[in-house]
């Protein structure tokens, strides 16, 4: 069963959005997993939800960026004029407004990490951006590959040999390749870029506008036998690792293994939603529209919701306090888009940068 090539691309559009709200169940597990120092941490560890944890961040980034990069050539063709301004407005606008308000309160309650207060040290260091830096970091991509666009053209016809080499191979090794030495040099956040990320993430990126100008050939990679040939190469690289690291091979080889099961569980996870979910669902839309907000406020919620639940010195069984916790992250912000950021444009502007402006400006309008 191969992946149908609509005007509209469902699957990467749903894709994009659970990949978003895929973040609630990552931070929530953050919380039980054990020897992964989080913003709060329970006295209850769970290996199950370090697994969750560990498998999401695995991926999703990484996966997210590739999309973003896809959508990103998209717009560009549709929309030339006043593009850069509209794109940067979309991640600039928000990540202020959040950034100076819902997490200043978010790192108040952020008991298990040390935040320097002193004005200067707090912006300079990137402690107000939190779960925001992915906005940081795709305001650079947005000016660095708009630049690049309006240079150079991609080229349109590149083999499908060489579109799989390029996905499954090249893009983690060059992604290693520059986020390596920029790692040694400057790790941390750095105002509002987190440099090491902006190198990590940058070839997918740009693999993403690769994709999206030999569309035909990306969305006919996707199936129900590639998916099932991924699922096996994800398992033979993990089988590696393993026993390379009972073997006495060091973290930082072994470590290696995970970066190329990237592109296999990306692979996995658009080519699920390609393959089984490329058509149109109003409930998912819905859904889908109100991603990035439930992306802006799900943490928050996470860590202001745990904190209250310790301050009132409520018990819960791990597994149902985790779901309380993702249920309410998720479900909380879809309601206030539903309700509030639909409704007014002034929530419009806060939550998803968008400046109110005519009826045809706003069909043009992009997802980030």
């Amino acid at each position: 069963m191969q992946a149908s090539t609509p005007t509209r691309i469902h699957g990467l559009d749903t894709a994009r959005a659970f990949l978003m709200a895929l973040g609630a169940f990552y931070h929530a597990a953050l919380i039980y997993s054990e020897n992964r120092a989080w913003r709060v941490a329970s006295s209850e560890n769970s290996g199950l939800l370090k697994f969750i944890a560990t498998t999401i961040h695995e991926f999703r980034m990484e996966a997210f960026f590739l999309v973003s990069g896809f959508f990103f050539v998209l717009l560009f063709d549709k929309m030339q004029r006043g593009f850069l301004g509209e794109r940067l407005q979309r991640v600039v606008i928000p990540l202020i407004a959040f950034g100076l308000t819902l997490n200043v309160l978010m790192n108040y309650f952020s008991e298990n990490i040390n935040i320097d207060w002193n004005v200067v040290s707090y912006f300079l260091t990137g402690h107000w951006l939190g779960h925001l830096w992915f906005l940081g970091n795709l305001s650079v991509y947005f000016v660095v590959f708009y630049a690049f666009l309006k240079a150079f053209s991609i080229p349109n016809n590149i083999e499908k040999k060489l579109i799989i080499v390029s996905f499954f191979l090249v893009t983690p090794i060059v992604s290693l390749l520059l986020a390596s030495p920029v790692s040694d040099f400057y790790p941390k956040q750095l105002l509002f870029i987190t440099v090491a990320k902006l190198a990590l993430h940058a070839p997918y990126f740009f693999m993403g506008m690769i994709m999206y100008r030999n569309k035909e050939i990306f969305l006919s990679l996707f199936s129900k036998k590639g998916i099932g040939i991924a699922v096996l190469a994800v398992l033979a690289i993990k089988l590696v690792k393993r026993e390379l690291a009972l073997s006495g091979v060091e973290y930082n080889i072994t470590s290696l293994f995970d970066e190329f099961s990237k592109p296999f569980l990306i692979y996995i996870v658009l080519g699920i939603f390609m393959v089984f979910m490329n058509k149109s669902n109003k409930a998912i839309k819905s859904m889908s529209d109100a991603s990035y907000t439930i992306y802006l406020l799900h943490q928050p919620i996470i860590v202001l919701l745990y904190s209250w639940l310790m301050y009132m010195n409520i018990n819960l069984y791990i597994y149902t306090e985790y779901a309380v916790l993702v249920s309410v992250s998720l479900f909380l912000p879809y309601v206030i888009h539903t309700y509030i950021v639909n409704n007014f444009s002034f929530a419009r502007l806060l939550f998803n940068g968008v400046i109110p402006k005519s009826a045809h400006y706003k069909r043009k309008l992009g997802a980030i």
